[in-house]
């Protein structure tokens, strides 16, 4: 598997939070204690990325009613992604967004803005390109931006001190230049899964767009102008 061009600090800086908001409260308070919460924390806090990914695949099998079904999924399309496994992140993204009902807006952002890095990273990756794969993508990308759309917009908006997608959602603002980074993004796999559709040239239309190529340019200048995660 071909190791990602850049990792965003953006989902660095999201998975070293502690366990996701998903669950409420109540429920996770009830479940302290049981086999089931101990299982979850175990692959949740679990250090070596491989073994994480193993401990949540494990659970997800053995509780398929969980109601950390979703934190579950959260961890491992992080994980997934952090490993550069391209496949393994949208595999696991979708199955997060299974539970559209049960998250809020800035968590599904999150994750429809990882499906679509972990695309661009496996581009030109033989076994992603099928066309069930572009068409996903494609799905994907369009609902990235209807939700990029339903975000408040300010022109003086001001960078917040932290890096995560859900404090830019529900913070101050969503900063003009986070928007445009992220619809250039959504622009960048909607251009090549439209392509690949038509039976272009995947390499070439991957590596050789020009919205690609502003795409990285661009996280490199954000990740150069944010602080280094501790």
């Amino acid at each position: 598997m071909r190791q990602p061009q850049f990792i965003s600090i953006v989902v660095l800086g999201i998975f070293t939070a502690c366990c996701t908001c998903l669950v409420a409260a109540q429920t996770q308070q009830n479940a302290a204690g049981s086999a089931e919460y101990s299982d979850y924390q175990a692959a949740h806090n679990q250090e070596n990325r491989q073994l994480r990914v193993k401990l949540l695949v494990e659970f997800a099998a053995k509780y398929p009613n969980s109601d950390f079904l979703p934190d579950a999924y959260r961890d491992a399309y992080m994980t997934y992604f952090l490993l550069g496994d391209s496949l393994a992140t949208t595999e696991y993204v979708d199955k997060f967004l299974v539970f559209r009902a049960k998250i809020d807006l800035s968590e599904r952002f999150e994750a429809l803005i990882t499906r679509a890095k972990a695309f661009l990273n496996g581009c030109v990756d033989a076994d992603g390109r099928t066309p069930e794969a572009y068409r996903s993508a494609k799905a994907a990308t369009q609902e990235g931006i209807e939700v990029l759309a339903q975000l408040p917009e300010s022109p003086d908006c001001l960078q917040p001190k932290t890096r995560t997608i859900a404090e830019f959602v529900e913070g101050p603002c969503f900063s003009q230049g986070e928007r445009e980074r992220t619809r250039t993004l959504f622009n960048a796999v909607d251009r090549i899964t439209e392509s690949s559709l038509k039976g272009e040239n995947v390499q070439n239309t991957c590596m050789g767009s020009n919205l690609f190529n502003l795409f990285i340019d661009s996280l490199r200048e954000q990740e150069r102008q944010t602080p280094q995660v501790r």
